[in-house]
């Protein structure tokens, strides 16, 4: 029978090349993501076998996305939570600075809440793994980013009380802890940031892992562990 994996976010970035390292080692790859334009192109490429479109940060269409699936198949083998924003938001600034962090919450922390809880069912079928990328950013707020660190701390913290609460299914769950990805959200600083295409084999061969550290987030860390208040005042520096 052929494993299934899903994966938010998967039109750039680690999404995409998550897609392609699942795809190859013989999954039937879902992929969700707001362009049905680019999911249909990497469906004909072979790389998705399926894919859902669906805006994370609305509700009405989490619902939809959530029905399709259920319609769809049985079982969910593996639930890869990849997809983020982030928005740089001054409360003393202009613009929404509440409805910033706002849509920051629900596309980083509260759809793979409920897409999770909806799925339950789908993966205890199959005892599968849930699989979510955090931030080494989780440790402390970054000066301008206030809600894409906000969601991502809780995002960790919802991880370690999801596995807890999911051994009796014997679901496992997983934290990948990247540092800087070279994406379009860290254009400026790409120098420093490791390649998506670098990290997906990785998270693959480690997935059967709790926790992940990637590279680019080892040393930060380590430090944090003895040192933290050295991590948080870089970050707000």
């Amino acid at each position: 029978m052929q494993h299934i994996c899903l994966i938010s976010g998967v039109t750039r970035g680690l999404g995409f090349h998550l897609a392609k390292v699942y795809r190859q080692a013989g999954f039937h790859v879902v992929g969700l993501a707001r362009d049905r334009e680019k999911l249909a192109a990497m469906q004909k490429a072979g790389i998705l076998a399926d894919f859902l479109v669906c805006d994370l940060g609305s509700p009405s269409a989490l619902d939809t996305a959530i029905q399709e699936m259920e319609t769809r198949y049985s079982r969910l083998d593996v639930l890869i939570h990849n997809a983020a924003i982030q928005n740089t938001a001054d409360i003393a600034g202009k613009g929404d600075y509440a409805g910033l962090i706002h849509r920051e919450m629900q596309v980083n922390f509260l759809s793979p809440v409920k897409l999770t809880s909806a799925w339950l069912p789908l993966l205890a079928q199959a005892q599968g793994r849930v699989i979510v990328i955090s931030s080494l950013l989780q440790l402390g707020p970054k000066r301008a980013a206030p809600g894409y660190c906000a969601s991502k701390a809780a995002l960790s913290n919802w991880v370690q009380n999801l596995r807890v609460q999911l051994q009796e299914l014997k679901i496992g769950v997983t934290e990948v802890v990247p540092g800087l990805i070279r994406t379009e959200m860290t254009e400026q600083a790409a120098q420093k940031a490791v390649p998506p295409e670098q990290l997906a084999p990785l998270i693959y061969s480690n997935a059967h892992r709790d926790l992940i550290i990637l590279p680019g987030a080892r040393l930060a860390w380590r430090v944090h562990r003895f040192f933290p208040d050295l991590i948080k005042a870089k970050l707000l520096a």
